[in-house]
């Protein structure tokens, strides 16, 4: 029953290619400018319960703002997060959320020990029935792995995501923490259709395995030839990379001619601590507060603009391409 092509996910209405989201399928010519690696919740550690009204009402007022700004979609990447807290939110916005089935690098003892075949079923079940017995099917599947030497559940949840995408058509999002290159040829190996696979992260510095900045490009580069596209999300980050290298990347995959294989996205991740919602190196930069999802819209697009990139690169990079990965 999961070997349809164009199944659960991805379907025809009416000759249309239609894309599940929180509150309904769409087609993908409506995604408009999209950004492909977000969290509205939580993505790794649970909220606790009295602030999760609050993390609802932060997350429902800045995506208010980021449609307000021009952004129309966004692709909720966390495995793991409360499905009906992301259904609370979505029903608050004009904005379309498409929600993920998959798995993280956190792997609990029992997922340790998962054969590829437990990790296919989940996906599909989710692809089929519904994220965590909701009503709501993913838009996508996300996987991630941690280290170059990969975990071997790593390699048996990978293949199996490779599996779940060529049986499903679902788009896949890879976290790409370092080993990219082996994440794809594991995803590649296990039937993948590489024009639906995206790796993220792949402009951090920790990213590169001591590569130099040349070779990090080349490595990006090669990714994209053979058919994936790459999400880079560390725009105006200076503690998470200096922007002068981020503008290098951009510019030189722009002029070698794969400007149609990049796509924007922010990764805006934030956690409960102490008592208050924090993000990542708020302490050490409270500017780290400003990006949230209206950031790509209202920061981004100027500054790639202001590095050179075209209107027509942007609009690529932010829509056309989000409109193939999903069609």
């Amino acid at each position: 029953m999961y070997t349809m092509l164009l199944g659960q996910s991805q379907f025809f209405q009416g000759g249309i290619i239609m894309v599940n989201t929180v509150r309904g399928a769409i087609s993908a010519g409506d995604l408009g400018n999209t950004s492909v690696h977000e969290h509205i919740v939580g993505a790794l550690t649970a909220t606790p319960p009295e602030f999760i009204a609050g993390e609802n009402d932060f997350a429902a007022a800045e995506l208010i703002r980021a449609k307000a700004a021009g952004l129309d979609t966004i692709v909720e990447v966390s495995p793991y997060a409360d499905i009906n807290q992301i259904k609370n939110i979505a029903a608050r916005v004009p904005l379309n959320i498409v929600a993920c089935t998959g798995f993280y690098c956190h792997w609990t003892d029992e997922q340790r020990e998962y054969p590829t075949g437990r990790f296919l079923e989940h996906i599909l079940n989710e692809a089929e029935n519904g994220i965590g017995g909701s009503d709501v099917k993913p838009g996508v599947i996300k996987i991630a792995s941690y280290r170059p030497n990969l975990l071997p559940c790593e390699v048996r949840a990978l293949t199996a995501a490779g599996l779940a995408q060529s049986k499903t058509g679902l788009p896949l999002c890879v976290h790409s923490a370092t080993g990219a290159k082996y994440q794809q040829y594991l995803i590649e190996a296990a039937g993948a259709d590489m024009e639906k696979v995206y790796f993220s992260h792949l402009e951090s510095p920790t990213d590169r395995e001591n590569r130099t900045l040349d070779m990090q490009i080349e490595y990006i580069i090669d990714i994209m030839r053979r058919g994936s596209y790459v999400s880079f999300n560390g725009f105006l980050y200076p503690l998470y990379l200096d922007p002068a290298e981020l503008a290098e990347m951009v510019t030189r995959v722009i002029e070698r001619g794969f400007a149609n294989k990049l796509l924007l996205s922010l990764d805006c991740f934030w956690s409960y601590r102490d008592g208050a919602l924090r993000f990542i190196n708020d302490e050490a930069d409270p500017g780290v507060r400003r990006r949230t999802y209206p950031f790509l819209m209202t920061d981004v697009l100027p500054w790639l603009k202001e590095i050179g990139v075209s209107g027509a690169d942007m609009d690529l990079m932010l829509r056309g391409n989000a409109r193939e990965l999903f069609s």
